[in-house]
């Protein structure tokens, strides 16, 4: 039989220690500088299924999504479809959140995110949720979860899923 060895020098105790400083150094200069961290996006794409919502500050997909931890969530609609409503301090005060609502009483639908207006929303012009969200729908809502607006388009809708489209206002 082999006798096996336990003991450990004091140079390789001090050839370990060197190399964990040096370790915990880099990935503390890496965290100072910005090295190795990515920023919020300023635009993206985000699939929603019913009690999911989108962080649009740091870009998240909430998983449960609700008024509290999310800038926009869904919630089921019915067979017609999901329904859309931003997140606020309570549920009962939502954020300002524009859906451009047209004629009828009947959401303005858009070709693509840029055709939606930049328009910033208003007490007067706010909406406290979209019903039935649709392929199209446009929407700009004021970000619960950090500072200012992102604007939005719903790119695929169905009974069970939403896909939006979008990206932060200056």
């Amino acid at each position: 039989m082999v006798p096996c060895r336990t003991s450990v020098s004091w140079t390789s105790r001090l050839s370990l220690s060197a190399v964990c400083v040096a370790v915990a150094f880099a990935v503390s200069a890496c965290a100072v500088t910005g090295g190795g961290t990515t920023s919020a996006p300023s635009a993206g794409t985000v699939t929603l299924r019913a009690e999911e919502g989108v962080n649009f500050t740091t870009g998240a997909h909430q998983k449960p999504g609700n008024f509290k931890n999310s800038d926009l969530f869904a919630t089921n609609g019915g067979s017609a479809g999901l329904k859309l409503a931003p997140g606020g301090p309570d549920a009962t005060s939502p954020e300002l959140c524009t859906f451009f609502i047209g004629a009828g009483g009947k959401p303005t639908s858009y070709d693509n995110l840029a055709a939606v207006p930049d328009t910033l929303p208003t007490a007067a012009t706010s909406q406290p949720a979209l019903p039935h969200a649709t392929a199209k729908n446009g929407f700009v809502v004021k970000n619960h979860t950090g500072s200012g607006y992102t604007k939005g388009w719903v790119s695929a809708a169905s009974a069970s899923e939403v896909t939006i489209e979008w990206v932060r206002l200056p």
